[in-house]
């Protein structure tokens, strides 16, 4: 929208005043049909958004999040690995495994914690953070 008004105040700086004049209507055609068709179009773009989390099954929030993961997958080029449906729950191979180092590193910092007293703070506030 604001390009379409850019363009028209640019065209309007290289025209006499009578040309200004014969042209107005025109002009204003062509911004009112230039505005027409990109509202139209943000709003099929926001349709299609919406649908496309409702036939996910998910909250708007939860399509946010989502989407963001799937934009990190792509300029990162993560592979997930594959969804599989074992017993009515999604099992992911590579998630699973992902999952579990995590809970192995989280492991780890609990027990410096209880060893070191110094670091008991510290790690307890990291895990905090975690969660």
């Amino acid at each position: 929208m604001e390009e379409t008004i850019r363009i028209y105040h640019e065209r309007r700086k290289h025209l006499t005043a009578e040309e200004a004049g014969a042209t107005q209507e025109d002009a204003s055609d062509e911004i009112i049909r230039n505005a027409t068709e990109q509202a139209l179009r943000i709003l099929k773009e926001m349709q299609a958004d919406r649908d496309s989390f409702r036939k996910m099954g998910l909250t708007i929030e939860e399509k946010a999040f989502y989407d963001i993961l799937m934009a990190l997958r792509d300029k990162y080029n993560f592979e997930y690995g594959e969804d599989k449906l074992v017993d009515g729950v999604v099992v992911n191979e590579k998630c699973k495994s992902l999952a579990k180092e995590v809970t192995k590193e989280e492991s780890a910092e609990l027990k410096m914690a209880k060893k070191s007293p110094q670091r008991n703070k510290l790690c307890g506030t990291i895990l905090l953070l975690k969660k």
